[in-house]
């Protein structure tokens, strides 16, 4: 095993593992930058350091990857049927399949323990890596991030700030109302190549009935180009609040434009899982010239298309 260390100027120092097995789940990463930005009027999206996000939720195909890997058995029920994936055979030699056309759609029906143990999965170099400890420690009764963390579930500052954040707005900095770099309501049933587009409103693109493919209105993009952060699916983030809640962020393809603007959010316990919700990922940035590999979850971080 080799082991690579890299810190950042404004967070602890950060432990890159890899493992000698090739990693096969990776993201696109874009990284937010503008560190100490002021908070939204709603109180949420300062934050003091840079980090990365991934420009797409988690879809089937990366889901499907993880359960091959560390669900054979599936003692902590990270497989719920009724979303975009098909278990085939019996415990103990249980495999997994991404039903017709839902691999690029977004994992559902995940409850934020599974998420998190996706997130330590990966942490831990994906194939045979633990799912119970590494960035989150299961065991405990309200994980919270390691201080070693390369790769987490982002906290709702992080989610919010990928979202709305726009340093250029104004002229100084400001938040947008929705995450595609607009304060009026997306459209929904328009040309897919033009901009302020989402994925709600009852609309669902070519399946019906559910969320689209990630990126459908690729040119609907957050000021650090991310995409369907307004609809498509709720996304659990890293926060937990007393006892054990979580504000669900960016609404879903059923909701109304109130929920998939800044202003929604929805209380659910981190035990329960929907349909309409999935997650995406966070990773920290490392300071120039330190040496980096984060456990296969590629995709440098470039330049995005700003729109003013």
């Amino acid at each position: 095993m080799k082991k690579f260390i890299m810190a950042t100027a404004a967070m602890p120092a950060v432990l890159f593992l890899t493992t000698a097995a090739p990693a096969t789940v990776v993201f696109d990463w874009t990284t937010v930058g503008n560190a100490g930005n002021a908070a939204d009027s709603t109180t949420y999206g300062a934050v003091s350091y840079d980090y990365k996000i991934a420009k797409y939720e988690v879809t089937n195909t990366q889901y499907a990857e993880f359960l091959n890997a560390v669900a054979a058995t599936d003692s902590h029920t990270l497989f719920v049927s009724g979303g975009g994936i098909t278990q085939n055979g019996s415990s103990g030699s249980y495999t997994y399949t991404v039903n017709s056309g839902k691999g690029n759609v977004p994992v559902t029906r995940v409850t934020w323990n599974s998420a998190a143990r996706f997130i330590n999965w990966m942490s831990n170099g994906q194939g045979s890596g633990d799912t119970e400890t590494g960035v989150y420690d299961l065991s405990l009764s309200t994980p919270t991030r390691a201080v070693n963390a390369s790769i987490f579930l982002p906290t709702e500052n992080e989610w919010y700030k990928a979202a709305y954040y726009d340093p250029t707005k104004g002229g100084s900095g400001g938040y947008w109302t929705y995450a595609t770099q607009s304060d009026t309501a997306p459209a929904y049933n328009v040309p897919w190549t033009v901009t302020n587009d989402a994925v709600y409103n009852g609309w669902s693109g070519p399946y019906g009935g559910g969320p689209t493919d990630v990126g459908t209105f690729s040119s609907s993009d957050s000021y650090y180009g991310t995409l369907d952060q307004s609809g498509n699916v709720w996304e659990w983030n890293e926060t937990i609040y007393s006892p054990s809640s979580i504000h669900l962020r960016g609404g879903s393809y059923s909701e109304g434009a109130t929920n998939i603007s800044s202003a929604g959010s929805s209380t659910v316990s981190r035990g329960n899982l929907f349909g309409s919700v999935g997650f995406r990922v966070a990773a920290a940035v490392p300071e120039p010239g330190s040496l980096l590999v984060i456990l296969g979850v590629g995709g440098l971080a470039m330049a995005r298309r700003r729109r003013s």
